[in-house]
């Protein structure tokens, strides 16, 4: 219900964003968990099917949503969006964090080994998108601190007394009467 304003306004374009926000309740939750409240706030039931996260049924599923998002990605050249620097990629350090952190923190993961593959591929996509963006902001920088000579970037105290001498002096001759050489024949 939450997507109707969205539907609304953007019609068609709205439709992959709303199956990627309700693919992980339904898939995860319902599927999977089998426990969840589809229809909360309406009602307090709990809904789901319980099917095993070892299943082949669960691999299966799993796979052909990830599939079926990559080649949605490749077709909308969505994949071509995130390889390019944007700031916004930044937020994709926190998917790259999530799935990272069970293997760093020794959490034991019990997934079928075939799941692990499109892990891998998000990650990589993500890792990617997140290292361009400060790379580019790096060169970004680079280049424009590339005008500045070296001494004044190690002192900027320096270029201060450079911009504040350089102000008074135009100030200084705008304020001050122009001196004329006096003829000494008083003409």
């Amino acid at each position: 219900m939450l997507f109707i304003p969205l539907f609304i306004r953007y019609r068609a374009k709205a439709v992959p964003y709303y199956l990627a926000i309700i693919q992980h309740p339904l898939v995860a939750d319902y599927f999977i968990g089998g426990h969840v409240q589809l229809f909360w706030p309406l009602t307090t039931q709990y809904y789901g099917i319980g099917i095993s996260i070892m299943s082949p049924e669960n691999t299966a599923t799993e796979l052909a949503a990830f599939l079926v998002a990559m080649i949605l990605m490749l077709k909308t050249k969505d994949v071509k969006t995130l390889l390019q620097p944007h700031k916004s990629n930044l937020i994709l350090l926190i998917p790259t964090a999530t799935v990272l952190l069970p293997t760093f923190a020794r959490y034991p993961l019990d997934v079928p080994v075939l799941l692990v593959a499109p892990h891998l591929v998000y990650m990589f996509v993500f890792a990617v998108s997140i290292v361009l963006v400060i790379v580019h902001a790096a060169r970004t920088r680079r280049a424009s601190t590339a005008h500045i000579s070296k001494s004044d970037r190690t002192r900027p105290s320096k270029r201060f007394e450079h911009t504040l001498k350089a102000h008074v002096n135009a100030s200084t001759m705008l304020v001050s009467p122009t001196i004329l050489p006096t003829n000494p024949d008083g003409g």
